[in-house]
């Protein structure tokens, strides 16, 4: 038996039940369950990451209310919005990563590079161990 969906409430009403932390706070994130959810499938179009978009809307929504004058709605769809767009940018950089490793290890090295590579790695020892020995030690130990 399906629970009965709780009763419309207004943005002051709600706002301060998100203050209190009960569970009518829960009710009253919940009540905009249906269309956020729609939302999230808008803007990643996967229904598993969609999911995943919504659970961290509420996590998120869960630790705090929405600004003074703001609705709900407006605030939800922001946090979803802003949790979608620091999704993608995370994945752009690992995909970005991921290129320049796959390049660096495409590219084989000639033995002028490996040479040189060397000749570096003996500069930076020959620096290294001109440190003082607490510093050098620091170093080594991070090294």
């Amino acid at each position: 038996m399906k629970n009965p969906a709780p009763p419309a409430m207004s943005t002051p009403d709600t706002t301060r039940l998100l203050l209190e932390g009960s569970e009518d706070r829960i009710r009253a994130l919940l009540e905009h369950s249906d269309w956020l959810k729609r939302l999230a499938r808008q803007l990643v179009r996967d229904g598993a990451e969609a999911e995943d978009v919504l659970q961290e809307t509420w996590l998120v929504a869960g630790g705090t209310a929405p600004p003074t004058g703001v609705p709900e709605r407006s605030w939800l769809a922001g946090i979803t919005r802003n949790l979608v767009r620091t999704r993608r940018r995370h994945e752009g950089r690992i995909k970005q990563r991921e290129e320049i490793a796959s390049r660096a290890e495409a590219t084989p090295s000639s033995a002028a590079d490996d040479v040189a590579r060397i000749e570096r790695q003996k500069i930076l020892l020959e620096g290294v161990e001109e440190l003082p020995e607490a510093q050098r030690r620091v170093i080594l130990m991070r090294y």
